[in-house]
């Protein structure tokens, strides 16, 4: 019986995208400031615990 090499996957080079894009980021900002977007660390502690398990032990 004769052996049959596995098929490898065709390469494809990743699609370029862009990155950044100031209208989308000047939205974004402005929409977290019309809801009032708390930007304070212990802000970013609680919603962060809200949201991420804490470890185990």
């Amino acid at each position: 019986m004769a052996r049959v090499m596995p098929r490898k996957a065709p390469t494809k080079k990743p699609t370029k995208r862009k990155r950044h894009d100031p209208e989308q980021s000047r939205r974004f900002i402005e929409t977290a400031k019309q809801i009032g977007v708390d930007e304070t660390p212990g802000a970013f502690e609680k919603a962060f615990k809200r949201v991420v398990k804490p470890p185990k032990r």
